[in-house]
């Protein structure tokens, strides 16, 4: 069987620099924000991934009807890319 087209396979992600990593998520979300009809506007993510900005790369502004991974009100993501990151 074929994987959903838009599927990622868990062992690439390990391979992606920050650039890339901010790339997929951004999609990610914008796809998420159009399937539950959220207005693209309300998804804030910058590409620009050597400023600091306190820990939040993403931010979506949304009041989703059905099952998603965002939640009532703001979601907001930090991205963190390759094999060194460690989240344990």
């Amino acid at each position: 069987m074929q994987p959903p087209i838009f599927f990622v396979e868990p062992h690439l992600l390990g391979t992606l620099d920050a650039t890339e990593g901010t790339h997929l998520v951004r999609d990610l979300l914008l796809g998420e924000a159009r399937r539950l009809g959220v207005p693209i506007h309300r998804v804030v993510i910058s590409l620009n991934i050597t400023v600091a900005d306190g820990g939040i790369d993403a931010k979506v502004e949304a009041t989703p009807a059905a099952s998603s991974l965002l939640i009532q009100g703001e979601s907001h993501f930090q991205i963190k890319t390759g094999e060194s990151f460690k989240p344990w």
